[in-house]
């Protein structure tokens, strides 16, 4: 008996679900670990650095907004999903293949724009596919524990090893490969949800609430602004950290690699409440503690 719901079909969403977050993540983030070896061949400054994480996160924005809304009003959620990994894993190639700051950019932005619906598509059909005691728990475990351990854990120490062997390029190259793998296996394992199996998609579609209405509860606008200021820290930090501490504070790129790698040790954990009302702040405390090495 425990050994089916271990085996569950549901299990098995989340796995998926959240490799296809995670692996999104990986790729996002792979420059950044990578600069310390991109930026003086392609002779790139801060500035254009900053510009490509900058570029991706738009139109990331605008992509997971517009594509998202597309995915709830045609029903295909699969489908987008799996062309979304494809392209964002091509974008990976398109990255190692840059010559130069536009060609770079313009990888990037592509990316972003394949990357952006993929986590409320994800969660879309998370929802769709979990009984109802479980459903925070998984939204959880899909949105933060598989990108903290495939993102800010295994791909500095991946990629920076990677890179010093066979290059930076190669280093872009392989990274998309697991994106691959896992769009094949979504269209091998998972069944577009049903519009009857999705509860809270069809509530909302019939009672939608005013964004005025929600805006009035204090929660929410606190968590939104809280949100929005720890997620801009957290992308200027994980954008200028790596270039950082190799030519400022003189690490080499695997002491830099392991730096990084231990805030995804410290954010990979499983949350099993849904009611919980507090900061994370062993999160906080290990990734600002890099920026003070040596």
């Amino acid at each position: 008996m425990s050994r089916n719901r271990i085996l569950s079909y549901e299990n098995l969403v989340v796995v998926l679900m959240g490799s296809a977050f995670g692996f999104v993540f990986f790729d996002r983030l792979a420059l950044n670990f990578l600069s310390p070896f991109l930026m003086p061949e392609l002779q790139l400054n801060n500035t254009q650095l900053g510009a490509l994480s900058a570029g991706l996160a738009l139109t990331w924005a605008i992509a997971g907004y517009a594509v998202g809304t597309l995915s709830d009003y045609f029903q295909n959620r699969k489908t987008l999903l799996v062309c979304a990994i494809v392209i964002f894993s091509m974008c990976s190639v398109g990255s190692g293949l840059a010559n130069s700051f536009l060609t770079l950019l313009a990888a990037r932005l592509v990316m972003g724009f394949a990357e952006g619906p993929v986590l409320p598509i994800a969660q879309s059909i998370m929802a769709a596919e979990s009984s109802e005691h479980r459903r925070g728990f998984n939204m959880g475990v899909l949105q933060n524990f598989f990108s903290a351990l495939l993102s800010n854990f295994a791909a500095p120490l991946l990629l920076v090893a990677i890179a010093q062997i066979y290059g930076w390029r190669s280093a872009f190259y392989i990274a998309a490969v697991p994106g691959f793998v896992v769009a094949a296996l979504i269209v091998a394992f998972i069944r577009e949800p049903s519009s009857g199996g999705a509860p809270i998609s069809t509530a909302s579609a019939r009672n939608t609430i005013p964004l005025s209405t929600m805006l009035k509860h204090r929660n929410i606008w606190v968590c939104a602004i809280v949100s929005c200021l720890m997620v801009a820290w957290l992308l200027i930090q994980i954008t200028f950290l790596p270039i950082y501490l190799v030519q400022v504070r003189g690490l080499s790129p695997s002491a830099m690699s392991v730096a990084l790698a231990a805030t995804g040790i410290a954010t990979a954990r499983l949350r099993s409440s849904y009611r919980r009302c507090r900061i994370d702040l062993a999160a906080v405390r290990s990734s600002s503690c890099q920026a003070s090495l040596a």
